[in-house]
C-alpha cells in the first residue's frame, strides 16, 4: 500500500468526528470538539433518549445547542491544506502528471507540487520553491493545537450578586459626583493660587465718551451725556468699555471691581488682547480676544461662544479677577464670599490688559488689589 502524502495526513487530522471528512465550517462548542457546522446542527435535531440540553457525540458532556463558536483558525488551517491538496489531484500516487517523475517541491507563486523537471523550468525558475514536507511544516501543529483546543474547557460565567449588579448599575452617577467634586476642587484651587495683587489704572485714551473716569483712574461710571473727548484710533466708540493702562505677558495677577448698577444696568470685567479692535460693534467673546464675565439683573453670565448664565448663591457685587498667564486660566471668584464663578481656559501669546464694560444710569464701578 502507497504511503499516505504530507497532504493526505494532515487532511485527516482536521476531519469531522460526525461525518468523517473534512471540516466544513468547523465550530466549537462548550467542552471545546470541533465538528462541521452541519453536521452538528443535524446531531441537535435528532431527538435524543432523554430531554435537555444535546451532549457532545465525543466525550458526552452536555452543551448548548445555540453555543456553537465559528473556529475560525481551524478553519484557514483547513482552506490551506486544500490548496495543496489541488495541486496533486491530477496526479496519481503523488507522481507528476506531466513528467511521472516524483513530486519533491511546492511552488508557493503557483501553488502547484513540482518534480525536479518542473523545478527547473522556465515557468518556476525564477518563483520561491520549497520541499514539500518544509511547505507542509507550518500545518504540523495542528494535532497538538486541536487537542489544546479540546482539553480547554470554557468557564461558565458566574452569577453576578443583586449587590454587585447594584453597585455597577450607580457607577455613572458616582462618576458625575466624582467629575463635579473635582471641578469644585478645580475652581477652588484657581481662586486659592499665590497671585501678585495688581490695582489696575484705567485708560482713558481707551474710555468710551459715555463712561466718566474718576480723578485717579481707579473707576468710572456711566453717564448718558457724551464727553468731550478727542477721538483716536484706541478709543472704543460703539462699546461703551475701556482697557486699564498697563498690561500683562507674564505672571499671576489678581484684582477686585466692585459694581454699583443702577437700574438696568450691567457691568463686565475681565481681560483683553490689546490688539482689540476699538471701532464698530464689538463681540465680546474669547474668539474675538475678550475673556469676561457680565453682571446684570441679579444675575451673572460667564461671555463665551455663546452667554451662559451661571448658578449662584448669591450675586457678587464684588468680582475677583485673577490672571494665570503662562497657564491660560482667566478665573473669576466673588471675593466677599470667595464663591468660585468661572474660568476661561486660553493660550496667551500677545499682551493682554485689564477689560471693563458699563451701563445703565446710576451705574459704576471702582477697582482695588
Amino acid at each position: 500500500m502507497a504511503a499516505a502524502t504530507p497532504v493526505t495526513s494532515l487532511e485527516e487530522e482536521v476531519s469531522c468526528p460526525i461525518c468523517q471528512g473534512v471540516l466544513r465550517e468547523p465550530v466549537t462548542i462548550d467542552c471545546g470538539h470541533n465538528f462541521c457546522r452541519g453536521c452538528l446542527t443535524r446531531y441537535c435535531e435528532t431527538p435524543g433518549p432523554a430531554s435537555g440540553a444535546p451532549a457532545c457525540p465525543l466525550c458526552k458532556e452536555p452543551f448548548r445547542a445555540g453555543g456553537f463558536r465559528p473556529n475560525w483558525q481551524l478553519a484557514s488551517v483547513v482552506a490551506n491544506i486544500e490548496r495543496l491538496k489541488s495541486g496533486s489531484r491530477p496526479g496519481a500516487g503523488g507522481a507528476c502528471p506531466e513528467h511521472g517523475e516524483k513530486l519533491y517541491f511546492f511552488c508557493e507563486e503557483d501553488e502547484a507540487q513540482l518534480c525536479a523537471l518542473c523545478r527547473e523550468a522556465a515557468e518556476h525558475r525564477a518563483h520561491a520553491v520549497r520541499f514539500l514536507e518544509e511547505a507542509a511544516g507550518p500545518y504540523r501543529n495542528i494535532r497538538s493545537t486541536l487537542i489544546r483546543c479540546e482539553a480547554r474547557k470554557c468557564r461558565k460565567p458566574e452569577a453576578v450578586s443583586p449587590e454587585l449588579g447594584q453597585r455597577i448599575r450607580d457607577l455613572p452617577q458616582q462618576a458625575l459626583l466624582l467629575q463635579r467634586e473635582m471641578k469644585v476642587f478645580l475652581e477652588k484651587l484657581r481662586c486659592e493660587l499665590d497671585y501678585e495683587p495688581a490695582r489696575p489704572s484705567l485708560d482713558p485714551g481707551t474710555a468710551h465718551p459715555k463712561l466718566l473716569l474718576s480723578e485717579d483712574r481707579l473707576g468710572a461710571r456711566f453717564c448718558y451725556k457724551w464727553q468731550r473727548s478727542p477721538d483716536g484710533p484706541q478709543r472704543f466708540d460703539r462699546a461703551t468699555c475701556v482697557l486699564a493702562r498697563a498690561g500683562f505677558t507674564g505672571g499671576r495677577h489678581t484684582w477686585v471691581v466692585r459694581v454699583d448698577l443702577g437700574p438696568g444696568g450691567s457691568c463686565t470685567a475681565g481681560v483683553a488682547l490689546g490688539a482689540l479692535p476699538r471701532k464698530g460693534e464689538l463681540r465680546l467673546r474669547p474668539a474675538a480676544g475678550v475673556w469676561a464675565v457680565r453682571l446684570a439683573g441679579g444675575c451673572a453670565s460667564a461671555l463665551g461662544a455663546f452667554p451662559t448664565r451661571l448658578a449662584l448663591r448669591e450675586p457678587p457685587r464684588q468680582l475677583r479677577v485673577s490672571l494665570d498667564y503662562e497657564v491660560g486660566w482667566v478665573t473669576f471668584a466673588n471675593a466677599a464670599t470667595r464663591e468660585p464663578i468661572h474660568t476661561f481656559t486660553a493660550s496667551f501669546t500677545q499682551e493682554v490688559f485689564p477689560f471693563f464694560g458699563l451701563w445703565g444710569r446710576g451705574s459704576s464701578f471702582s477697582l482695588s488689589p
